[in-house]
């Protein structure tokens, strides 16, 4: 049953990234219709209520260059960035070169950063080879070094995305703390979020 309901989420995950990769509401809202307005915002409401069930990820699966990576990876620092992408979402892949510098600028504070490439699976949770593919390209033209995950069932258990881009911060053990981000984020705001967690963890 639980199998079901992932592979559905998932599916719905895939159809809004084509849409519009159920990123937050535009900053102009003039350009749409009330309806429109009511929608996003009920959208919203129930995307965020899914995300405050994230509380500690713990995972096994491999990075777009074929390493094989644990949830592990959060004890060698005090803080990791995760920020969940689509091949298909242009907002996600336009916020990549700030986060490609925002990971360069903080490795020296204990931070790190990994994407997670959600469209990386079918709705059956098999690795789909051709955006595997499409991923690898994306972040060689972006010349993007962080590690990059291809998702998979537990991923897709522990982080229930409902939108595209959305990040979240964990600390060492895994744990998800702070307010999940639905939406890009310009470098400083991300900065500012993951100091803001270094500073409360002290």
């Amino acid at each position: 049953m639980k199998r079901k309901l992932l592979a559905i989420m998932l599916l719905l995950i895939l159809m809004i990234s084509v849409s519009a990769c159920g990123k937050a509401v535009p900053e102009n809202k003039d350009n749409r219709s009330d309806t429109e307005i009511r929608m996003q915002e009920e959208y919203d409401k129930k995307a965020k209520g899914k995300l405050k069930d994230v509380k500690k990820i713990s995972f096994n699966t491999t990075d777009l260059k074929g390493n094989e990576i644990s949830s592990d990876i959060f004890k060698e620092n005090k803080i990791t960035m995760i920020n969940v992408w689509s091949t298909s979402c242009k907002p996600c892949i336009n916020e990549m070169p700030e986060i490609q510098e925002l990971s360069e600028e903080l490795k020296d504070k204990d931070v790190n950063i990994i994407g997670i490439v959600g469209d990386t699976i079918d709705a059956d949770f098999k690795e789909d080879k051709q955006n595997i593919a499409l991923a690898n390209k994306i972040i060689d033209a972006q010349h993007i070094s962080y590690t990059n995950l291809i998702n998979n069932e537990m991923l897709a258990k522990d982080i229930p995305v409902i939108a595209y881009p959305t990040t979240l911060i964990v600390d060492n053990a895994g744990n998800s703390i702070g307010e999940i981000i639905i939406g890009v984020k310009t470098k400083e705001e991300y900065k500012q979020i993951i100091l803001d967690a270094l500073s409360n963890g002290e």
